[in-house]
């Protein structure tokens, strides 16, 4: 895209002139003879350009533009220009018409051009320590018994262990990323108070990646026949972002780059596009591979930050690889999730060996004006040849060699090495070097600080970490550009061009920045009302709007007020009733403790009242639904692991509460589950089963249905495999439980298995019920036999009995076509057809579209596609209206955050 973010015509107002012998006060006193001709209005272009954001003004109640906007004034006008910059923002000056950085006075009877430069500032914030990749007993191979018995040995590293040791060392975050399962995040044992816990996995059969962030595992599903091996890795990364997640490229030496061929090689799994981060320092790999790896990525387009790995399985390994050995920094407006999320997306990250070795910066001040607003990440746009000045630092770098480099990198193949840009050795533990170097002529250039042991060992010094030129440290680079555009990437395999025809879809959430998603809606008497979760750089807000029966939309509100953790709404209307619930999070979510919030709106959502809460806080309560009774009363359902007696965490279980009758919440999961600790001798003895992901349905009779996926069945629940037996990295056999209560029952039914397969892992339920009352179940599911290289299928089940009984299971999809198919949820057309919707990555452009398939009485229609550009996901349907999360603003495949909430009718 163009960095020409608006081109304004503004036809600027008459500005007044007092002066006695002004022309127009003449005139007026000497009426010419005959009349004059008119003045034809003139225009003023104002382009406004740079990678910041402001506005151009007219002064005090004149006229403002940010984007498009005109205005007309008449020739031999004078008018001045201001110009405002946004937060984290400074005006850099002007250009054409007007020069300096000054108000600007614009006069003259020709259209004129002016531009205005905004460029950013360096953003508020503290360098975090932490680790994104590490793991426990809930991998496979999680510690070194388990890898000497083929995956059948007793666990050594519990989950708590490796948070413990964690906080020893003083870090400020810790993903747990266990190989092809999000099973760790169910495990009372990921809990902390002191480091912030960011849920994560080492995702995909081949490639690896590590996902930060992600609310659920990233699948990987079957490479169709003659595809280039990377279809599924890309579509991955396209589930990834659209859970407002990133991905990382795990030890690219392994599977992704070869250096050792006499031309280094990028390989298919190179070319995914939309990974935010790499791997360039794991520790059990090679990481001058991995540099040249995203050195070889940087000069192609890609443009992403680095990351270290202490990729560490065992605690026996803690002395030389522990969590945090080596350290990523991140610097981050705070230590909450959202704010290391966005900043690793912007690639401000630096690797060191620990959190005492050398810690490189780098900084660029590409205007020359001493205020240096690139840090490390950052992309800017300048002039073609035009000097920058970069500010390199290093701290605790005394007696070791700092080296700048910049593209193409470190050689320009095997055996054609390149001098760094700068090489010098502190003297002090604070040194700071300021060199001049300059943009390119045409296309794209970056620096990067690279921090190395002496070259030759010092006499005295023996230890393993006073090696000659060992690694110490690395920067991510700050990146440039002089053509207008940032760089894009030039992958050796392309991905195929979005084919879908135009939808007539229409945007309801989501700026032309940043993140909306996990959108819900519901059809009222009166209005539509819509619900989404929103992103800003350091918070996840609940947003609101409604649409009138004239199809005019509110204003968007902000549900969840102060709070900066707020996730995963639901919404249900009944008359001017509107309710919305909500998981929160405290503000420093150490430790992690969510809660259920709920809101009512009495007047169609014209005004609303104080926010609820109801869960107890004592656990993490997640992953909120909601449906209403025939006379309005709402029923919430979610998932809790507070302990019954409220001290400490167990289980998740599933709880419901009829708002306004029940007392309390009322687990349905839990009594007839089997719980026990962890012996000592074997972190994997520790039995938790699990209890996910509610939906909750009512029918026309007043029968509350309530379906989840749960591993009570499995034979050891969360884990792959205990002592002398060993399941490899497969899933647990998740199974659809159901529990109803009927308008005459006080009490809710046992679970009654829906799914019924051991073979199959179940996941995603959602439920709905006929016009004759009849129960209908559907959900996702994969074989057990293998956690990636398996397609996600839909399937689906009946109850003719309110929920006492189900039908045998039916394919909604073929288990055998090649594609993915997941996260299912019913809803109406508009002519009232119930329709079951699902996300679905069976297209030939390998984009994730919406299907659907109407409920029919003895099965299901054949599924169609309803969405055409771009990705989309998280689907909700209701009244004849689906709503979706969708990356089809995008202007950029990386770096570009622009997920929003669209939608499309379904009639």
């Amino acid at each position: 895209m163009k960095r020409l973010l608006a081109v304004v015509a503004i036809v600027l107002g008459i500005v007044g002139c007092n002066d006695s012998d002004s022309d127009s006060d003449v005139a007026l006193a000497n009426p010419p003879a005959q009349e004059q001709p008119i003045q034809p209005a003139v225009r003023l272009q104002i382009v406004i350009i740079g990678d910041g954001r402001g506005r151009v003004s007219t002064g005090p109640g004149g006229q403002s533009c940010e984007q498009s906007c005109e205005i007309e004034r008449p020739a031999n006008s004078t008018t001045t220009l201001g110009a405002n910059a946004a937060d984290r923002s400074r005006f850099a000056g002007w250009g054409g018409a007007c020069q300096g950085s000054r108000a600007c006075s614009i006069s003259g009877t020709g259209t004129q051009t002016v531009t205005a430069r905004f460029e950013p500032t360096p953003p508020p914030g503290s360098w975090l320590a932490g680790d994104g990749h590490v793991h426990d007993d809930h991998s496979s191979d999680g510690s070194f018994l388990r890898q000497l018995f083929d995956d059948t040995g007793p666990g050594t590293t519990a989950t708590d262990d490796q948070i413990g040791f964690g906080v020893s060392q003083q870090l400020d975050w810790m993903v747990l990323t266990d190989h092809r399962t999000y099973d760790q995040h169910w495990d009372p044992t990921w809990d902390s108070d002191q480091v912030l816990l960011i849920a994560g996995e080492e995702a995909n059969g081949s490639p690896h990646c590590t996902v930060f962030g992600a609310i659920d595992t990233a699948v990987q599903g079957d490479e169709p026949e003659n595809d280039p091996g990377f279809r599924t890795i890309q579509q991955s990364i396209w589930d990834v972002r659209a859970q407002g997640a990133l991905w990382n490229q795990a030890h690219p030496d392994r599977r992704s780059y070869d250096r050792e061929t006499d031309t280094p090689t990028a390989k298919n799994y190179a070319s995914q596009i939309g990974q935010s981060l790499a791997e360039i320092w794991n520790k059990g790999e090679n990481p001058e591979s991995e540099i040249d790896y995203a050195e070889n990525r940087w000069n192609r387009g890609w443009r992403f930050g680095v990351v270290g790995a202490s990729d560490n399985h065992d605690r026996l390994l803690w002395s030389i690889s522990g969590p945090g050995k080596p350290t990523t920094w991140v610097y981050a407006a705070d230590r909450t999730e959202r704010s290391l999320l966005s900043a690793m997306a912007a690639g401000r990250t630096v690797v060191s060996a620990d959190r005492d070795a050398p810690f490189p910066n780098i900084e660029a001040d590409a205007q020359r004006d001493g205020v240096f607003e690139g840090i490390v990440g950052s992309e800017l746009l300048t002039q073609p040849n035009q000097d920058i000045e970069l500010r390199i630092s290093a701290r605790n770098a005394r007696g070791n060699r700092v080296l700048v480099y910049q593209s193409p990198g470190r050689d320009d193949g095997p055996g054609n090495p390149i001098d760094p840009v700068l090489e010098f050795e502190p003297g002090e533990d604070e040194s700071t070097r300021t060199i001049t170097v300059k943009a390119p002529a045409t296309g794209h250039r970056w620096w990067y600080v690279m921090v190395r042991g002496p070259s030759a060992l010092p006499s005295g010094l023996e230890a393993p970490t006073d090696l000659p030129d060992q690694l110490r440290a690395v920067t991510s680079p700050i990146f440039v550009s002089v053509t207008g555009d940032y760089a894009e990437p030039a992958p050796e395999v392309a991905i195929p061009a979005d084919r879908a025809q135009p939808d007539g879809a229409h945007r309801l959430f989501g700026a032309n920045t940043g993140f909306a998603g996990f959108a819900d809606l519901a059809g009222g008497d009166f209005a539509t009302h819509y619900v989404a979760e929103a992103h800003t750089e350091t918070a996840t807000r609940i947003v609101y709007r409604r649409r009138d029966a004239a199809n005019e939309f509110s204003a968007v509100t902000v549900l969840s007020e102060s709070a900066v953790n707020a996730r995963f709404p639901r919404i249900a209307v009944s008359g001017l009733n509107v309710w919305v619930v909500w998981q929160e999070d405290s503000d420093t979510q150490r430790p992690r403790r969510p809660r259920i919030r709920l809101k009512h709106s009495g007047d169609g959502g014209l005004s609303w009242e104080t926010t609820r809460t109801l869960s107890n806080g004592a656990g993490r309560a997640m992953h909120p639904a909601i449906a209403l009774m025939p006379d309005g009363a709402p029923v919430v359902v979610w998932q809790d692991n507070a302990r019954a007696e409220g001290v400490g965490l167990g289980a998740f279980d599933i709880f419901a509460f009829i708002v306004g009758r029940d007392a309390q919440p009322i687990n349905l999961s839990g009594a007839t589950k089997q719980t026990r600790a962890a012996n000592p001798l074997d972190t994997r003895s520790a039995r938790y089963p699990a209890s996910l992901f509610p939906a909750v349905a009512v029918s026309k009779n007043a029968t509350i249905a309530v379906a989840w996926h749960d591993n009570r069945y499995d034979q050891e629940p969360l884990w792959t495999g205990q002592v002398g037996r060993g399941e490899g990295t497969d899933p647990d056999d998740w199974e659809i439980l159901v529990a109803t209560r009927t308008a005459q029952a006080e009490n809710w039914s046992a679970p009654v298995n829906a799914s019924n397969d051991a073979s199959r892992a179940a996941w995603h339920a959602d439920l709905a019920f006929t016009d004759n009352g009849e129960l209908i179940v559907a959900w996702d599911a994969k074989r057990n036999d293998d956690s990636s290289g398996r397609d996600l299928y839909i399937r689906s089940a009946r109850s003719d009995d309110q929920g006492a009984h189900f039908s045998a299971v039916v394919d909604v999809t073929a288990e055998s076509e090649p594609g993915m198919a997941r996260r299912p949820a019913f809803g109406h057309r508009a002519n009232g057809a119930l329709t079951l919707s699902w996300s679905d990555s069976r297209s030939a452009d390998w984009r994730w579209r919406i299907f659907a398939a109407d409920v029919t009485d003895d099965g299901f229609a054949t599924p169609v596609p309803v969405t055409g550009p771009g990705n989309a996901t998280f689907q909700r349907l209701a009244a004849g209206e689906l709503v979706f999360t969708s990356d089809r603003a995008l202007q950029r495949v990386q770096r570009d955050n622009r997920f929003g909430v669209f939608s499309v009718s379904l009639h």
